[in-house]
């Protein structure tokens, strides 16, 4: 028997708290990072920013969202574009994309520019 308190999904449960949060070692780094699923209206509305959708999956391993500020979007934006992208596929495949819509979503992808930006 787990240890785990287990509770009865209902019309009550707050929904938007009932996901799995998964572990994932970034390749080539001493780094981890938990991710969560997203929910469908959250997944079908993901932003086109990459540092967005990443605010939208980074979680702590209670599945508490990390990054939750336009500040904390904007420090996402000093990540390696292949570790956004590892984490992006990575919780796509979690949802059962395809790895041909992976690629066009991140071939699409469309940097913003950050405030710390200098128009010339």
């Amino acid at each position: 028997m787990s240890s785990t308190e287990r509770h009865v999904l209902s019309r009550d449960t707050d929904l938007s708290k009932v996901c799995r949060v998964f572990k994932l070692d970034i390749p080539g780094t001493v780094y981890t990072v938990h991710v969560r699923e997203l929910g469908l209206d959250e997944f079908d509305n993901l932003p086109k920013n990459l540092p967005e959708q990443l605010a939208l999956m980074i979680v702590d391993e209670n599945g508490q969202l990390q990054y939750t500020t336009p500040e904390d979007v904007e420090r996402l934006k000093k990540l390696s574009l292949g570790v956004m992208r590892f984490i992006v596929t990575e919780v796509a495949r979690l949802h059962g994309a395809s790895p041909d819509a992976i690629e066009a979503a991140i071939k699409n992808y469309k940097p913003t520019p950050s405030a710390d930006s200098v128009s010339a």
